[in-house]
């Protein structure tokens, strides 16, 4: 499911569009020397803010595979065909406010609902994006049934 909401209400609340890339291109190449130099900053973020560290990790954040593999968190598996990430166009939400907030998780924290809700509980305290029915353009649904459980 996505919420499609205006462009200007996006920038005004600080979403900003996903950077996509192929593994052949040179952003791809220059992103994985940044991984492996800066591997431990991005895996353990410590300021509150847009400084030296978290900014590392918002790099990554922002940037997505043009196609790839998509995870599939109750089967705990990749799917078996490519996706095409691009098609999505998505825009982002990143958190301002950092204090105890992981900006990176590992899979084991992603697959364990009781700790993933934990740490969006974190996320939830200071870091929301507001938004009402007016602010909604449309809503996309990949599945008839999903509309049941709107």
């Amino acid at each position: 499911m996505a919420l499609v909401c205006p462009k200007k209400w996006a920038e005004k609340k600080g979403l900003t569009p996903v950077i996509y890339t192929h593994s052949g291109s040179p952003l791809a190449a220059a992103l994985r020397y940044f991984v492996k130099k800066y591997s431990k900053e991005i895996q353990n973020p410590q300021a509150k803010d847009y400084g030296d560290d978290n900014s590392k990790s918002l790099i990554l954040l922002l940037c997505k595979p043009y196609k790839g593999f998509e995870y599939d968190k109750e089967n705990k598996a990749f799917k078996a065909e490519k996706t095409i990430f691009y098609d999505e166009r998505e825009w982002r939400y990143i958190p301002t406010y950092f204090d105890k907030l992981d900006l990176v998780l590992t899979k084991e924290t992603y697959e364990d609902s009781a700790l993933l809700n934990q740490k969006n509980q974190i996320l939830h305290e200071k870091n929301s994006l507001d938004f009402g029915v007016n602010d909604i353009h449309c809503i996309i649904l990949n599945q008839i049934q999903k509309l049941k459980n709107l």
